[in-house]
C-alpha cells in the first residue's frame, strides 16, 4: 500500500469519526428535550423538593448559611460520636479486666484477713483458760474465811478472773468454721465470765476504795457470795472447754501447720507452733494435776513430777528448731531445768511462767502465722482513673 492510499484512509476515518459525533450530538439532544418534557410533568412538590435538595458535592456546597450550620453540627456530632465509641472500645475490655483484677485481690485480701483472725482466735483460748484459772485461783486467797482482807491484792478482780483475753474465744464462737461443740463449750464458759464482771467490780471497788472501812468488813461475806457461786459454775465451765473445744482446737492449729510445712518446710514459724503444741499439753496437765482449774493452791512439786517426761521429750525435739526459736526455749532453762533434775520447783509462780511462754511465741502479738495465705499486693489501679 502506497502513502497516497493511506492518507486516503486516514480521511475516510476522519470523516467517519465526525459524522459519529453529530450522530451522538443528536441524541444527546434528543434525550435533552425528553428530559425537560418529563420534568414540565413532574407533580410541583416532588419538582420543589428536588430543588432544595441538590444532589453529590453541591449539597455540601449549598449557599444556605443555615444549611451549611445544620451539617457543620452534624458532623461535629458525628465525630463525637465516633471518637466515644473509639475510647469506648478500647476501655471497656481494660474496665473489664480491673473489675476482675479487684475483684480477685478483693477476694485474696479478704481470705488472709480472715485466716490472721482464725489463727489468732485458735492460739489464743489455752493461753487464756489458764490466765483466768490462776487468776481465779489467786482471787480465792482473799476470801474473808482466809487471809486479812486488808492485804488483799484487788488485781486478780479487776481483770483476772473476768478475762480481758476473751476476744479469741468469742471470735471462734461467732464463726461459722467452728463445730457446733466448740462453740458451745466456749459459749457456755463466756457467759460465766460475763455474768461474772459485775460482782467482781463490786468486790474489787470494795477493797481498792477502803469502803471496807465503813463497815469493819461486815458485808465482806455477802459481796463474795455472787463470786463464789459463779467461781464453781467457772471450774465446770473450764472443764467442758477442756474437753470438748480444746482438742479440736489443737487438731485445726496442726492442720494450719502442716499445710505451713508443705509450703514453708520447717521453718520458724513451724516450730514456733510445732513446740507451742507440746508446751500447750505439758500445761494443761500440770494446771490439773497441780489444782489450779480447780481452784486449790497449786502443789508445784507434784505438777513437775508429772510432766517431766514431756518437759524432757519437749526440749529434745526443740534441738531440731531454728536458733531464733531455741532463744526463746532458753528463756524457760530456769524452770525446765528444775523440772529435768526432778528438783522441787522455787522461784516465783513457775507454773504461770511456765503456762504463758506460748503467748509470746504464737500468741496475740506475735507475727508468725502459719498457713498465712500471700500478700496480694496493692489494690489494682482503675485505669479510667475513678
Amino acid at each position: 500500500m502506497t502513502f497516497r492510499d493511506d492518507h486516503d484512509a486516514a480521511l475516510a476515518r476522519a470523516d467517519a469519526l465526525e459524522g459519529e459525533v453529530e450522530r451522538t450530538k443528536r441524541e444527546r439532544d434528543a434525550l435533552a428535550a425528553k428530559v425537560k418534557e418529563l420534568e414540565s410533568t413532574r407533580p410541583e412538590p416532588e419538582k420543589e423538593k428536588e430543588r432544595i435538595r441538590p444532589s453529590g458535592a453541591a449539597s455540601l456546597l449549598s449557599d444556605d448559611p443555615d444549611r451549611n450550620d445544620k451539617k457543620s453540627t452534624i458532623w461535629a456530632f458525628s465525630f463525637v460520636g465516633i471518637a466515644v465509641v473509639v475510647i469506648a472500645v478500647l476501655l471497656i475490655p481494660r474496665s473489664c479486666q480491673h473489675s476482675r483484677d479487684l475483684e480477685e485481690w478483693t477476694a485474696k485480701s479478704a481470705a488472709r484477713k480472715a485466716h490472721k483472725q482464725r489463727w489468732s482466735a485458735l492460739v489464743s483460748v489455752e493461753n487464756c483458760l489458764r490466765r483466768i484459772a490462776w487468776d481465779s485461783m489467786s482471787a480465792r486467797r482473799h476470801t474473808p474465811d482466809k487471809e486479812d482482807p486488808r492485804k488483799a491484792n484487788i488485781w486478780p478482780f479487776t481483770d483476772g478472773v473476768v478475762g480481758n483475753c476473751r476476744g479469741g474465744a468469742a471470735s471462734l464462737v461467732g464463726d461459722p468454721k467452728t463445730a457446733q461443740a466448740v462453740k458451745s463449750a466456749l459459749g457456755k464458759w463466756l457467759d460465766v465470765q460475763q455474768s461474772l464482771e459485775a460482782p467482781t467490780k463490786a468486790l474489787a471497788a470494795y477493797y481498792g476504795n477502803q469502803d471496807w472501812k465503813e463497815d469493819n468488813f461486815a458485808s465482806a461475806p455477802e459481796r463474795w457470795k455472787p463470786v463464789l457461786g459463779l467461781m464453781i459454775r467457772q471450774v465446770a465451765a473450764m472443764a467442758t472447754v477442756r474437753k470438748d473445744a480444746l482438742p479440736a482446737i489443737r487438731a485445726e492449729v496442726r492442720d494450719y501447720l502442716a499445710t505451713h510445712e508443705t509450703t514453708a518446710g520447717r521453718d520458724e514459724t513451724y516450730w514456733r507452733g510445732a513446740l507451742t503444741l507440746q508446751l500447750w499439753e505439758i500445761n494443761d496437765r500440770a494446771y490439773e494435776v497441780a489444782g489450779i482449774y480447780a481452784g486449790r493452791e497449786p502443789d508445784h512439786d507434784v505438777a513437775a513430777k508429772a510432766i517431766q517426761a514431756q518437759v524432757i521429750q519437749f526440749l529434745e525435739l526443740a534441738k531440731q528448731a531454728p536458733i531464733e526459736v531455741r532463744r526463746e526455749i532458753r528463756k524457760l532453762d530456769w524452770i525446765t531445768s528444775q523440772i529435768v533434775a526432778g528438783d522441787p520447783l522455787t522461784g516465783e509462780t513457775p507454773l504461770w511462767h511456765l503456762a504463758n511462754a506460748d503467748d509470746e511465741w504464737i500468741g496475740r502479738g506475735s507475727n508468725h502465722i502459719a498457713a498465712l495465705p500471700p500478700d496480694p499486693g496493692k489494690r489494682p489501679e482503675d485505669p479510667t482513673g475513678d
